[in-house]
């Protein structure tokens, strides 16, 4: 799936570094999954380096002063996020389930690099 017709609802607006990383990918079939409910919706990517995820909230709940709705998060936060949704039994849809075992997998390799747990 790519990420223009995920976001084909939504008017898209954020920080430049967002929107250009987006704007980058925003044709390609690079969706691997996304979590929608009634806020917004939250998707990661797969990116030619590395993995992205975007945080979309609806147009009508930012509050911000130039109506920025989109945000990158962290692949972890991401994660996060997706555990929370299915003990909530909300709308998680996968697109490519073995890419987002490989993102899962180098995610978690690199949090024990960063905690110093490996050799």
């Amino acid at each position: 799936m790519k990420p223009s017709e995920l976001l084909k609802d939504f008017k898209v607006s954020g920080h430049s570094t967002d929107e250009q990383t987006l704007n980058r990918y925003l044709y390609q079939d690079v969706v691997t999954s996304y979590i929608k409910n009634s806020f917004g919706i939250v998707f990661l990517i797969k990116g030619k380096v590395k993995p992205f995820a975007f945080a979309v909230i609806k147009n009508n709940l930012s509050n911000h002063y130039y109506n920025y709705n989109i945000r990158g998060i962290s692949i972890k936060d991401f994660f996060q996020l997706r555990e929370i949704a299915e003990q909530e039994t909300q709308e998680i849809v996968f697109n490519d389930e073995e890419k987002e075992k490989q993102i899962k997998a180098i995610m978690l390799l690199n949090e024990l690099k960063e905690n110093g747990n490996t050799k």
